[in-house]
């Protein structure tokens, strides 16, 4: 069993093109890593992500996915110059593209149905999909310097994710509609404020190094570790808390 798991983790998590990934005991970072595109999504980054997803659902050595950014940004949202993300109606005319056959559909999926706790470090702005999928997320924790944005309304688009129930579920329809409706940028305070992160983390390194000691991400891990898994049976009540968040 060692072994085997020892194999998955070493060979499992390398030879992708737009994330990085590091296991730190039970928490698997991985890191949005198209820096010079602000780690705008593509085919590849869903793609990569679908697959982290996939592995670490059923690798018994994770027990925590936490996703946080290389670079400046956290995520600047769909990558608007890959073809892959065309905004377009059908040429028959409707509307729908069959999204869910898609990299992006398909990580929308994956990501619902994740059954591990998951983590966001937020280290910089986030835009479009990289806020609406927060509201998924168990756990999530921003830098001082991120800003959460998603101007669905100024790409004539509806709002992706469920967000149009998620973010109202969540601070309200009035809040809500000043995000999905009116686009309004948002600051980390105003973010807390709002409900959509536990807390902001002040004292974090900006380098850009998402695996740097002083990081965000490694400081939610140290968070997680001490707070989370250096409590006996941590996997198996975490298994059970997840669970019970995926019913309701």
């Amino acid at each position: 069993m060692i072994t085997i798991s020892f194999k998955f983790n070493m060979v499992g998590y390398k030879g992708y093109s737009n994330v990085r990934c590091q296991q730190r005991g039970q928490i698997l970072m991985v890191a949005l890593s198209r820096t010079k595109k602000f780690n705008a999504f593509s085919d590849g980054l869903y793609n990569d992500l679908i697959s982290v997803l996939k592995k670490s659902s059923v690798d018994p050595s994770v027990t925590v996915l936490l996703v946080t950014g290389d670079g400046k940004f956290f995520s600047s949202g769909a990558d608007l110059k890959d073809p892959s993300n065309n905004f377009k109606p059908a040429e028959d005319g409707m509307t729908s593209r069959n999204t869910l056959d898609r990299p992006a559909g398909r990580f929308m999926m994956e990501l619902l149905g994740y059954t591990k706790v998951l983590v966001a470090a937020v280290n910089g702005p986030a835009v479009g999909i990289a806020v609406t999928m927060l509201l998924h997320f168990d756990l999530v924790y921003l830098s001082n310097n991120a800003t959460l944005w998603a101007p669905f309304t100024r790409l004539a688009l509806v709002p992706e994710l469920c967000s149009s129930v998620t973010f109202e579920a969540r601070m309200g329809l009035s809040k809500a509609n000043e995000m999905l409706l009116l686009g309004k940028q948002i600051d980390a305070k105003t973010a807390e404020n709002w409900n959509l992160c536990s807390c902001i983390f002040e004292d974090v390194d900006k380098g850009g190094d998402a695996f740097h000691p002083r990081s965000i991400g490694t400081q939610v891990c140290d968070k997680i570790e001490k707070e989370l898994l250096s409590i006996p049976l941590a996997n198996n009540t975490s298994k059970v808390s997840t669970a019970i968040h995926l019913l309701l």
